[in-house]
């Protein structure tokens, strides 16, 4: 089940203003262009060409491009001009395309070009306010970029929300034929051996930055082995590989703020099955409960241009309660029983992998230096794969040591 878009607006300012935030809107200064890595020497020399003139050129031998999309684009036209002669650009890279492809190709093979926003002002161009493909008539001229971007500018993941929200975060910036070389202001690669790789192309990385940045590929920034099956990760728990995922919950229904008010958006049934978990006492302090999410519900990956969901099996949910009421502090003795019970239970339940983030030490008011070795001392020793995500906030270098952590 998903939300309205007018629910979720209700939500999230009642969300905002309970914490004093309000809802910003980010000002996009470039726009972004996926590619494969073999890409770049040629695209650094001759520019970003469209679909159409790259394969004139004999240019796709590393396309990434879905063959039914282009097809798509090839028979949709603008002023007489088909869109896969139109070199696209997103507003957001962490879309669902990147997402897509990453799957596909490996994030170590891609490569994302950030675009200066002058590009927009290259004739006959256009904005789109969602993926052109699948929204072929919602296209404006460029000139009409701040118009459009009012509407769909707020900062949201393409991951969840409604479908009008992940299409929104694939709007695209449409320029004709080709995009010169001078457009391009940077280069983000996911990783140090990425950035290597392009340094031995010959590209001129002081008139090209070469940039690392994980988070623009849904990669943690930040991971800290403790054992063989332990981490420490810095980045977004949503993204992790492990099967089940951890939410800390309350024991009176409410999720209205953290990790749980972005699973009842964005999961509805995760938030029912919570309700109804309560209602039949199978969770309370010291017992977490798991939800087994079935496969045929499916985590959204991605909305393809075909406008088609593309499904992967889901996570599980396993949630834990932190506290009683919502308006409390966070328990660390009950956080502590949880920690025990799922030691204890973690084989029946059939966890092999567990994501979790720093119980309680969010609004919960608990601290890492607490809950970080708590959480290490009961679950170092289990069989399950385990990440444990830092709280988004500073953490002393000193207390994401092994020694610190382990206790050795």
């Amino acid at each position: 089940m998903q939300i309205s878009c007018e629910e979720f607006n209700e939500m999230e300012k009642k969300v905002s203003k309970r914490h004093g935030k309000e809802s910003k809107y980010f000002q996009p200064q470039e726009f972004y262009y996926i590619t494969h890595i073999k890409n770049l020497p040629n695209i650094i020399s001759q520019g970003i060409f469209c679909h159409n003139e790259a394969e004139k050129k004999g240019l796709l031998s590393n396309e990434i491009s879905s063959p039914e999309v282009m097809e798509r684009r090839k028979n949709q036209s603008i002023n007489g001009l088909p869109l896969w002669n139109y070199a696209n650009l997103y507003i957001r890279a962490t879309n669902a395309m990147l997402y897509r492809i990453i799957l596909k190709y490996n994030v170590e093979n891609l490569v994302i070009l950030c675009i200066k926003k002058s590009v927009l002002n290259i004739p006959n161009s256009y904005v789109t306010n969602k993926n052109a493909a699948c929204s072929f008539k919602d296209i404006y001229p460029t000139k009409k970029f701040e118009e459009v971007f009012k509407k769909i500018g707020k900062s949201i993941s393409w991951q969840y929300w409604t479908e009008e929200y992940m299409q929104e975060v694939m709007a695209e910036i449409l320029i004709p034929n080709r995009i010169p070389p001078e457009y391009i202001q940077k280069i983000l690669v996911p990783s140090v051996e990425s950035h290597k790789k392009i340094l031995k192309f010959g590209i001129d990385h002081k008139k090209f930055p070469i940039i690392v940045e994980e988070s623009q590929f849904f990669l943690p920034t930040r991971k800290i082995p403790l054992t063989r099956k332990m981490w420490v990760v810095r980045g977004d728990m949503f993204y992790s590989e492990m099967k089940t995922l951890t939410i800390s919950v309350n024991t009176v229904g409410v999720m209205g703020a953290g990790l749980a008010s972005r699973v009842k958006l964005q999961f509805f049934d995760v938030f029912e099955e919570y309700l109804q978990a309560l209602k039949k006492e199978k969770l309370k302090m010291g017992e977490p409960y798991l939800y087994k999410r079935p496969d045929n519900i499916g985590n959204i990956l991605v909305v393809t241009e075909k406008g088609d969901e593309e499904f992967v099996p889901s996570h599980w949910y396993l949630l834990f309660p932190t506290k009683n009421h919502w308006v409390h502090n966070s328990d660390i003795k009950g956080i502590e029983k949880g920690l025990i019970y799922l030691k204890e239970n973690y084989k029946t339940l059939g966890i092999n992998s567990l994501a979790l983030p720093a119980l309680g030490c969010g609004l919960g008011k608990l601290s890492w230096d607490e809950i970080g070795p708590m959480i290490v001392k009961h679950l170092k020793d289990t069989e399950m794969e385990v990440e444990i995500y830092l709280p988004d906030k500073e953490i002393p270098e000193k207390q994401l040591t092994k020694e610190f952590l382990l206790g050795n």
